[in-house]
């Protein structure tokens, strides 16, 4: 990406750059960001040069100027973890004044001992008003309880109290909530304000989080924390006869697998929304054969194989990656918004940690449960969620949370019957259609039709801002990364997505979800996560990483996140660097998409790269400088990562093939340069090379080699000379029929 240029011509004009979340306040700053970040990077999702070697340990310290942080920001290490590739993970959280910062969770993924992305949120120089005397935390709490429509607190259930104890192994472990003064932003926008928070677990689905003004009492944001499916009807999946492992207990056996490495456990919940008044199921032979066993064993089975799901295709073993036990309530009682008593729904609740499936009120009748394979891997899916990102369950970290299980459910279907069928509980009546998201009146596209306002306050009235229904944009991106698809979004822009199977896209969605997304992250983190992810698994310029950026591209998420996948081009920014002479490049891996008029040509020209395609809208005219490129990987990442591609080039209406490339390295530095350039190659074996130095118009100006026999092994050339015009120029490099480039700016001397 090519974004130095336009952010040096800001800085020119005397004007502030952003970066995502962050201004760059001075030049002090601009240049330290320059330094550390790749073309392309916000704060929110950054790529570290790749000549840095910054230990985890040390980038806050290090990049301070950069990153625009002050004495009294504080930065406490949360988790780490290693992956399967070999990168760690640090999760860090912002504090200010001793007190945590919600929502500003920054992670670092290091690889090779060095920091090579970061991404989450970052509040530079942080500052908020203390109040002079918060409110006592058991003041606070009775506020809090009062709020609570229910009074089965989980704390006054002596066995749940005791499961706690021996779950944590801690004795003093308990379910009454214990306060913590956090700082909490209700509107973007607004001022920080110091709340007290409570996580309030009750035992009939209502558990709640809520956050009190620690000044006032008041209530200031409040998001449940049992999650829930939407209420529907139909029929229930069922598989067959299934072998299953039960355990004894006196004369009957009860269905306890204690067999695996998690336990799997499911009791009746006899229609009580309270686990307090749950008994065993139990046969005598183990032989479970009957009607009235047959939901219970449909739900022992499906809680299985979701287990099976996540440790066979993500070597997860149980929800928290630890071997948790799995207990699961059948025929179980909820209560709604209303405070009328229902069954028809399937929740995971984290504060009991258990999963209840209703029986839709209909006793005697085992084809309407809320427990087919795709609706119990949902709800398990959730719990891997509240183990990962713990995404909050309101808005569009709601609708990922939401989406997520979707997406996770299919894939459990998948696992266990061998094929999909994109519908969300199909076999008893389906409630989301993950393929036509519309059928069912969700969005497909960002904030189109059919989407949620998330603007006002999310709460039950409105289902916490829609997270069943705008979940359908990420399970809309997740079906065409899958199976692929043609078509014109809502916002009348034209797609294409070649699918890369469902195993594959499974694994993007589990990455991003386990590793890139947190808390608060909506759809433009999803999308930095995905697309991140894609490059882990698959490599930077691979095609699993473009369908995967065009499928974002096709549900409307485009160049919101800052980054230079999707690049709607900013014509005032635009015509201001160029009426100043700069070249202009614009570099996305996507598309790019321009409504500018450019002045006609005053020696400076104008250059966009995309991966996909380059759309000039209606009101697009420029002068005759203007070049465009179509490469299916833009030619700085192709060189860098070697996927051996090739393809077309078209530059002012004339088409060349692309040589393949070679993943041999080829370096130039300092970049942006001046008067001084030096260059290091690596030649594999000996044989004819050529190295030139190509302008914006396609004409050599340079050249160290033509058609030389070097010796195998690494060299280094220096390019020192004054005159050379600024601009935009390629540095190229042939050898027995490959081909290498890299991008270079040219600002001065």
């Amino acid at each position: 990406m090519k974004k130095w240029i336009f952010l040096l011509a800001l800085c020119a004009a005397g004007q502030n750059a952003a970066v995502y979340g962050q201004t760059l306040r001075d030049s002090t700053q601009l240049q330290a960001w320059n330094r550390l970040a790749k073309p392309g990077s916000t704060l929110r999702g950054l790529k570290v040069r790749d000549e840095l070697k910054i230990a985890a340990r040390d980038f806050f310290t290090d990049c301070k100027a950069a990153l625009g942080t002050v004495a009294r920001d504080e930065f406490r290490l949360l988790r780490t973890n290693t992956d399967d590739l070999g990168m760690t993970h640090y999760r860090y959280q912002q504090y200010y004044r001793g007190y945590r910062i919600e929502g500003a969770l920054y992670t670092l993924h290091e690889q090779q001992g060095r920091v090579a992305t970061a991404n989450g949120r970052i509040l530079p120089a942080f500052k908020a008003e203390e109040p002079p005397a918060a409110v006592a935390e058991e003041k606070a709490l009775q506020y809090a309880l009062e709020l609570i429509s229910t009074k089965n607190y989980l704390w006054l259930d002596k066995k749940a109290e005791e499961a706690l104890k021996e779950r944590t192994q801690n004795r003093e472990a308990s379910f009454y909530p214990k306060g913590e003064l956090v700082w909490l932003q209700t509107v973007a926008g607004e001022e920080f304000r110091l709340a007290w928070k409570f996580d309030i677990n009750t035992a009939d689905g209502l558990s709640e989080c809520i956050y009190l003004d620690a000044a006032t009492y008041g209530l200031l944001k409040r998001y449940p924390l049992d999650i829930h499916c939407d209420p529907g009807s139909g029929t229930t999946t069922w598989h067959g006869t299934q072998t299953i492992n039960t355990s004894q207990s006196g004369s009957n056996f009860i269905l306890l697998d204690d067999c695996q490495a998690p336990n799997i456990h499911v009791f009746n919940a006899q229609d009580s929304s309270s686990t307090a008044f749950s008994t065993e199921y139990t046969d005598a032979d183990n032989n479970w054969t009957t009607m009235a066993q047959q939901s219970a064993v449909q739900t022992f089975f499906s809680l299985t194989q979701s287990w099976q799901y996540f440790l066979n295709r993500h070597g997860r073993d149980s929800y928290d990656n630890g071997g948790a036990t799995i207990n699961g309530y059948n025929q179980a009682g909820f209560i709604g918004n209303n405070g009328v008593r229902n069954w028809s729904n399937a929740s995971w609740s984290p504060g009991l940690q258990i999963f209840r499936f209703g029986d839709n009120g209909t006793d005697g009748t085992v084809t309407d449960d809320w427990n087919t394979i795709d609706i119990v891997g949902h709800e398990f899916a959730h719990a891997v969620t509240t183990n990962e990102a713990d995404l909050v369950y309101a808005a569009e970290s709601g609708a990922l949370n939401e989406s997520f299980s979707d997406i996770f459910g299919e894939m459990v279907e998948l696992f266990t019957t061998g094929s999909q069928d994109w519908l969300v509980g199909a076999n008893r009546g389906y409630i989301r259609n993950m393929s036509n998201p519309g059928d069912r009146n969700d969005p497909d596209t960002y904030q189109g039709t059919n989407w949620v306002s998330t603007a006002g306050t999310c709460d039950g009235t409105n289902d916490q801002c829609g997270v069943h229904t705008n979940s359908g944009v990420q399970n809309f991106w997740f079906y065409l990364l899958s199976d692929g698809g043609s078509g014109i979004n809502d916002n009348g822009d034209f797609y294409t997505v070649q699918g890369i199977g469902s195993t594959n896209a499974a694994n993007i969605a589990y990455r991003s979800l386990s590793v890139y997304l947190n808390s608060g992250s909506g759809y433009a983190d999803a999308k930095w996560g995905a697309i991140q992810a894609a490059i882990d698994l698959f490599g930077d310029c691979s095609n699993e990483v473009l369908q995967c950026a065009r499928a974002w591209n096709a549900v409307g998420v485009y160049s919101a996140d800052g980054l230079g996948y999707d690049i709607e081009v900013d014509c005032p920014v635009q015509d201001l660097v160029h009426v100043l002479g700069f070249p202009y490049f614009l570099d996305a891996f996507n598309d790019i998409r321009s409504d500018c008029e450019i002045a006609p040509s005053n020696g400076a020209p104008v250059v966009y790269e995309a991966g996909h395609a380059v759309l000039l809208k209606p009101g697009f005219a420029s002068g005759d400088n203007f070049h465009a490129y179509i490469d299916p990987c833009p030619g700085s990442v192709m060189a860098a990562m070697g996927s051996g591609n090739t393809g077309d080039r078209t530059q002012n209406g004339q088409t060349s093939k692309q040589l393949p490339v070679n993943s041999v390295g080829l370096e130039a530095f300092p970049n942006p340069f001046r008067s001084k350039l030096r260059i290091q190659f690596e030649v594999p074996a000996p044989g004819p090379l050529s190295l030139r130095l190509i302008n914006a118009y396609g004409h050599t100006v340079h050249t160290w080699y033509d058609n030389e026999t070097l010796p195998e092994g690494e060299h280094s050339v220096l390019y020192a000379h004054t005159g050379l015009p600024n601009g935009l120029y390629t540095l190229e490099m042939r050898s027995a029929g490959k081909y290498w480039s890299r991008k270079l700016v040219k600002v001065g001397d």
